[in-house]
């Protein structure tokens, strides 16, 4: 699954892999951010591949923003990966982020942190069908309806709400440089 994400204010392209066990970052991206690089993170694994990779420090608790929704991870570098950003199990954990397959597309799903039921979905995320191929170059990210806490929403409703949404952010823009 691939979307824009912004770190340090810049454009990043993302990848979701839950079958990652870890966060990783592209080293020259991790080298750009204002955020210090810690140094413990330095090793070598094996990859799916069978190759061997190097870790060059990483970031613990560092920022990246999904439209309006900021999230948080620890993150390795890694030189070279395929991806700017690979978002692993441990970030969709630790912010809650569930995953809702669509017609249109695939839906993440962000709770509300504040939410003591630990239900609520407080921002959608969709990714609209053909935009998940691996060979597009380009990617758009729309953040759908805010449920307020309490509201029913059924599906078309969302998808109503997010079709405007995006409508209204298209109006003369070109669809590869809207970020939501």
């Amino acid at each position: 699954i691939r979307f824009s994400v912004l770190i340090d204010g810049k454009r990043q392209e993302a990848v979701l892999d839950t079958g990652s066990e870890l966060n990783l970052v592209r080293t020259n991206i991790g080298r750009q951010s204002s955020t210090p690089i810690n140094r413990k993170f330095e090793a070598a694994i094996l990859d799916v591949n069978g190759g061997t990779q190097t870790l060059n420090g990483g970031f613990e608790e560092w920022k990246v923003m999904i439209g309006p929704v900021e999230t948080r991870g620890t993150f390795i570098l890694v030189q070279d990966p395929p991806f700017d950003i690979l978002l692993g199990r441990p970030w969709q954990r630790q912010n809650r982020v569930g995953i809702e397959e669509r017609e249109e597309g695939t839906c993440l799903l962000f709770k509300d942190p504040d939410d003591p039921s630990r239900e609520q979905v407080k921002y959608e995320l969709l990714i609209p069908a053909e935009d998940n191929v691996p060979e597009k170059q380009e990617f758009q990210t729309f953040i759908a309806a805010q449920a307020e806490i309490g509201e029913e929403l059924t599906s078309t409703e969302k998808f109503e709400r997010f079709d405007k949404l995006r409508k209204d952010l298209l109006k003369g823009m070109s669809p590869s440089r809207v970020f939501a």
